[in-house]
């Protein structure tokens, strides 16, 4: 009897890494999110006053990098602003942003 051959690419998968605990890696990573977490706090006269006299200087189509608090985390967007809202919000590219999360802004 003729032994048939396996496919080079059925082959091959013998030999990928193998995770034993499925999710494992998953599991650590989202714990590991939740760990970095920050606390809100309050900020001083000064950084609302910077962020506020940046604010005003600003003007549609400017690109920006702001800094934001959104869940338990400080994340960075990047983009040109696209309007000043009256309700204390911005949208930078598609997102809106409370100005009552950001934490900087700066014109680039």
């Amino acid at each position: 009897m003729e032994r048939i051959k396996m496919p080079r690419g059925a082959r091959a998968k013998q030999f990928m890494p193998f995770d034993a605990l499925k999710g494992l890696q998953e599991a650590l990573r989202l714990k590991e999110y939740k760990h970095e977490s920050v606390v809100l706090g309050e900020l001083s006269d000064e950084q609302a006053s910077e962020i506020s006299d940046t604010l005003a200087s600003l003007e549609r189509g400017d690109f920006v990098e702001a800094v934001v608090y959104e869940d338990g985390h400080l994340k960075t967007v990047t983009g040109s602003i696209r309007f000043k809202l009256e309700f204390n919000q911005i949208i930078i590219d598609e997102k809106v942003i409370n100005l009552n999360t950001l934490r900087n802004i700066k014109k680039l």
